[in-house]
């Protein structure tokens, strides 16, 4: 095999069409320690063409969570990726814009462009940005967040005409007092950098092997979309909210690796109006 070939997906061709995910335009925003993830779970079933957004470079910090090299340290986090997208395949186009996506001047028409965007950001600020611009364009958004420490985490599709946006989650959340930040005691880090630091943002994070679970869920969330009409392997999904339980809590996850399923339909008094508004469909699996 020369370097410069094209990746063997000949492994994986029975499972799902990797042509038809080779022609698919993704716009990742966030390379964290799960947006990495996601990306590179994507890239390896065939996904090439993609626009990645993200400000940040790799601090030592970082390495316990994140899978890039020791070596990468004081790098741009869309170059680490664009440079591993490219030598795991050389077909791939990755167009890099180490943006705060909130003050990027490419977000909007990169989104508007996409077949699909996968939303891997901590921020909430940059999550309901991503999600006011996807609703305006009418592009898929897949999102994925990681509970503070770890204890789980949660897919969410905004899927146009389909499902509501990630405003109508925060609304139908609002409304039944379903806080996850209620339910946990802050930890000793949390106390000294909140209160002690004023550091108002910080949540204590996860482990890494926490994250790579809600990142393989996302990622395959992500593949099911695309390619399950054309699969026998992969099913189109019947819901677009999944919560992930990784650690047992009272009162909240029964056990280790709970799940739930729900189907959100758009919400009426968003006021994104993402969709025609109706009573939530809220049917659990």
């Amino acid at each position: 095999m020369t370097a410069d070939a094209v990746l063997d997906t000949s492994r994986i061709d029975y499972l799902l069409d990797t042509s038809e995910l080779g022609r698919a335009r993704i716009v990742l925003v966030g390379l964290g320690s799960g947006g990495a993830v996601v990306m590179e779970r994507l890239a390896m079933c065939g996904i090439r063409d993609w626009a990645l957004f993200d400000p940040d470079v790799l601090q030592p910090e970082n390495l316990v969570k994140h899978p890039a090299r020791r070596s990468d340290l004081g790098r741009l986090k869309t170059d680490i990726a664009a440079e591993w997208l490219v030598d795991r395949n050389p077909a791939s186009r990755v167009d890099s814009f180490a943006h705060d996506v909130t003050r990027s001047p490419e977000i909007e028409r990169e989104i508007a462009g996409a077949t699909l965007v996968v939303c891997a950001v901590d921020d909430a600020v940059a999550r309901n940005y991503v999600n006011e611009l996807c609703v305006r364009s009418r592009v898929p958004c897949v999102f994925g967040m990681v509970f503070r420490t770890g204890l789980g985490g949660e897919v969410y599709a905004y899927l146009p005409g389909e499902t509501g946006c990630h405003d109508c989650k925060l609304k139908f959340c609002m409304d039944r007092g379903l806080d996850l930040d209620d339910w946990l005691e802050l930890t000793d880090e949390e106390q000294q950098r909140i209160y002690g630091l004023g550091d108002t943002d910080f949540a204590a994070s996860g482990l890494a092997a926490d994250i790579s679970i809600v990142a393989s869920y996302h990622a395959h969330y992500v593949l099911s979309l695309l390619g399950g009409r054309r699969s026998r392997y992969l099913l189109q999904p019947s819901f677009n909210w999944l919560t992930v339980g990784i650690r047992r809590v009272e009162g909240l996850f029964g056990n280790s690796y709970d799940n739930t399923r729900i189907l959100l339909r758009p919400l009426t008094g968003c006021h994104l109006t993402c969709g025609p508004a109706t009573e939530p469909d809220t049917g659990s699996e």
